[in-house]
């Protein structure tokens, strides 16, 4: 899906899989995301944050995205990315009121 506004574009890849494909897919040559967006839902998982499957594969592979967009509060940041904005709270379109911010990996 592309996102057009001010004479800039946002590609979204939005995955319909089970896990563990989603994760081949994106070690694809196909795919080269910048950003990310994690949010962790459940106790039990998946689990997409901290030092999860999808970090070691993405990882491994040389596909680290530059950025990631995390829920704080139930998703951990993967190793080696900063945050770059304060937490902040979407309040339109934002399923469960948690914070979010944007990470910048760190080379």
């Amino acid at each position: 899906m592309k996102i057009s506004r001010n004479g800039k574009s946002v590609d979204f890849t939005y995955f319909i899989e089970e896990g563990s494909r989603v994760y081949q897919s994106l070690s694809d040559d196909k795919y080269d995301e910048k950003i990310f967006v994690l949010q962790d839902h459940g106790m039990v998982g998946p689990h997409f944050g901290g030092e999860s499957e999808l970090y070691t594969q993405l990882r491994d592979s040389g596909k680290l995205p530059g950025y990631i967009f995390a829920a704080m509060g139930n998703t951990t940041p993967w190793p080696g990315y900063e945050s770059v904005n304060p937490p902040l709270y979407l309040k339109r379109g934002q399923m469960h009121r948690y914070m979010r911010v944007v990470f910048r990996r760190q080379d």
